[in-house]
């Protein structure tokens, strides 16, 4: 094959036309760029739509191509044979290469990307032939090597091969600085903390059997987060986000949720709520409600707000059953697990955000859908209220009314058998506190 044989123009065209049609699916492989592409044209106008869709402009037209093409000092004069009747062109004839999924876009973006990978070894080859051909030419294997090493770095992120053992004083200098930068961020209720902490490669996951107070446990955390100056990204599938606030409100004010819901407030607690108000208004962040959330719109929604808003932290309120597969507890099992896996190894793994969610559990602690989430987590809690031998034994309700502890931890200590620490929860207030804990005498490991 001729270099210019080495391209896809179909998978060119299906990405522009994609794009054009369903923006979000930008952000499932963003991998690909400009200079992927064979056409230039098309690589300019993959530039100005991604442009668009990285401010959050949903509404691709030729309008808007346009005027990101002739702002750009780059493109406006190299991209001169793309005018509105060629895009009028493009438009029309988009929706037959339209491609609707994350799965049909990655496969043309992988095509796109491996014809550009190709074009660029060739390319590199033929500089190995000249040097070849020159007898005045040193050291011509290491240079070959090297060329060829430096493309396929490019395309597979691959790295040379070191001696950890080399590199020990530069992992060092990196952990420090990551607790220097804050990459490890305490738990608002700290008897938490004992077992884990908030981190960047992690996920957590909060486990409790139904009307436990995990929903209010996230928001509350939402706020002290918010109140450490970090921004959240707070995707609900239960609670529209009129109902969100309200629970917001009644935390910050401490003014009962019911009060709130009704406007039977008195001058004292509608000074507490402005202040309430003000806080929420001050502090940057995103609650969207998602009744039925999948893995690709959970990375699209990640991956915009770390973009748009320099969000760092994602909650989930919570993993649920997908509805299309309640009635198969195979697939089902299959799902949570997947979610989980990307929550920890898309979005803390690999775009370096904190993520903390919440799962459904039996009242013995089960996981009720999925094992893979015990697998697949950083650390899972276990929410649940007392009983009365444990009120009892405790000292009473001021002691809490709650129990938590750690049941999987990837990174710390678990808790023992038969040993919690204790939390109280003020449904009224939707507030979670660390009240006093009881004095237990710790088990000996013998």
């Amino acid at each position: 094959m001729k270099k210019e044989e080495l391209q896809n123009p179909a998978a060119e065209a299906g990405i522009i036309a994609t794009l054009i049609s369903y923006p979000d699916l930008y952000f499932s492989n963003d991998s690909i760029d400009p200079h992927h592409f064979y056409n230039k044209e098309n690589g300019y106008l993959f530039y100005a739509i991604s442009e668009l869709i990285k401010r959050d402009i949903k509404k691709i037209d030729i309008y808007n191509i346009l005027n990101i093409l002739e702002a750009n000092k780059f493109t406006i004069g190299e991209a001169k044979n793309i005018n509105q009747d060629t895009l009028s062109e493009i438009f029309n004839l988009s929706e037959n290469v339209v491609r609707n999924t994350s799965e049909e876009y990655n496969l043309i973006a992988q095509a796109v990307i491996e014809m550009s990978m190709r074009r660029d070894v060739y390319d590199e080859l033929k500089k190995c032939e000249a040097m070849i051909c020159n007898d005045k030419e040193e050291n011509i294997q290491s240079k070959i090597y090297a060329s060829i090493e430096a493309i396929v770095s490019n395309y597979q992120d691959l790295k040379p091969l070191k001696l950890t053992c080399e590199k020990i004083d530069e992992i060092w200098s990196k952990i420090e600085r990551k607790a220097e930068d804050g990459d490890f961020v305490d738990f608002n209720l700290s008897v938490m903390n004992k077992f884990a902490t908030h981190s960047k490669t992690d996920c957590i996951v909060i486990a409790a059997n139904e009307k436990r107070g995990k929903s209010l446990l996230l928001m509350n955390e939402m706020i002290y987060l918010l109140s450490l100056g970090k921004k959240v990204l707070y995707i609900d599938t239960e609670l529209d986000t009129d109902l969100f606030t309200m629970r917001c409100v009644s935390h910050l004010a401490q003014v009962e949720f019911y009060k709130i819901q009704k406007q039977v407030l008195s001058k004292e607690e509608r000074e507490k709520i402005k202040k309430a108000l003000v806080f929420l208004k001050e502090h940057p962040f995103i609650h969207e409600y998602y009744p039925v959330l999948t893995a690709d719109s959970l990375i699209s929604l990640a991956k915009q707000s770390k973009h748009k808003f320099d969000v760092d932290f994602v909650i989930v309120d919570y993993l649920k059953s997908n509805n299309e597969f309640s009635m198969d507890a195979y697939k089902n099992s299959a799902y949570m697990g997947k979610m989980v896996d990307v929550l920890k190894n898309i979005i803390a793994g690999k775009e370096k955000m904190f993520t903390i969610t919440a799962v459904q559990a039996n009242p013995d602690g089960t996981i009720a859908d999925s094992k893979k989430i015990a697998r697949n987590c950083s650390a899972l809690f276990y929410l649940e209220r007392k009983n009365k031998k444990q009120f009892s034994n405790d000292g009473g309700e001021e002691f809490g009314n709650t129990i938590i502890k750690c049941v999987a931890n990837r990174n710390g200590k678990l808790s023992r058998d038969g040993e919690y620490e204790s939390l109280t929860l003020d449904g009224d207030l939707c507030t979670w506190r660390v009240p006093k804990q009881p004095e237990r005498i710790e088990k000996t490991p013998y």
